[in-house]
């Protein structure tokens, strides 16, 4: 999917693209990652265990099923996390990390 967003000072319009089929669920991180990238720069994104629990499937508990929460909101968690991006919310190691709070309720 691509998210085109103008930055914050009026300048140019960034294009992050994410990469189909690339999450996974990475255990010391308790939060299924997925990549994207914005012109030739790899983007590292990530939705926490505790967020795909609390607002997607809260039976969820295998890796399958937390990638399978994923799977079912993921159109909705990347454009939050480009949302996220585009204003330079990025964690200290460079990642862009979709919580809890930024999560609507499971429908």
């Amino acid at each position: 999917m691509l998210l085109s967003l103008r930055c914050e000072d009026g300048g140019q319009r960034m294009k992050l693209r994410f990469q189909p089929n690339s999450e996974l669920f990475d255990s010391g991180r308790r939060a299924v990652t997925f990549e994207a990238v914005d012109g030739d720069k790899a983007v590292l994104c990530q939705v926490s265990e505790e967020a795909l629990r609390d607002k997607v499937d809260n039976t969820a508990t295998s890796e399958e099923a937390l990638i399978a929460a994923f799977q079912s909101r993921r159109f909705s968690i990347e454009a939050i996390a480009a949302v996220k991006y585009g204003h330079g919310l990025i964690d200290g190691d460079g990642r862009v990390t979709v919580q809890s709070l930024d999560l609507t309720q499971r429908r």
